[in-house]
């Protein structure tokens, strides 16, 4: 479930942000204090108490590198990165064939 959001941007990246979904199927709604992964950047923010972003401290980075959940949502966000760089790759290569033909 989505929830809406102040608009403000990623702290890391400056992308423009106005909501936040669950990793799982859950009923989660952000907290201040939670933890949220960047579709942008795939950094690591933390909600204020006005539901905008800001950056870890240092023991919420360590937090969050000791999290399995929080490294198993970074890893699908980087395999991702990687499914979208190769497709716009093929989608490349695929116009420059057919422009050659």
């Amino acid at each position: 479930m989505t929830t809406r959001l102040p608009p403000h941007t990623c702290p890391w990246c400056s992308k423009a942000l106005d909501s936040a979904a669950p990793t799982d199927q859950g009923d989660w709604k952000p907290a201040p204090g939670d933890m949220t992964l960047c579709f942008g950047c795939g950094e690591y923010c933390i909600f204020n108490s006005d539901l905008t972003l800001r950056k870890p401290d240092d023991d919420e980075m360590i937090e969050i590198g000791l999290d399995p959940v929080a490294r198993r949502a970074r890893l699908v966000w980087v395999v991702m990165q990687e499914m979208e760089k190769a497709k716009a790759e093929r989608d490349h290569d695929s116009s420059d064939r057919c422009r050659d033909q």
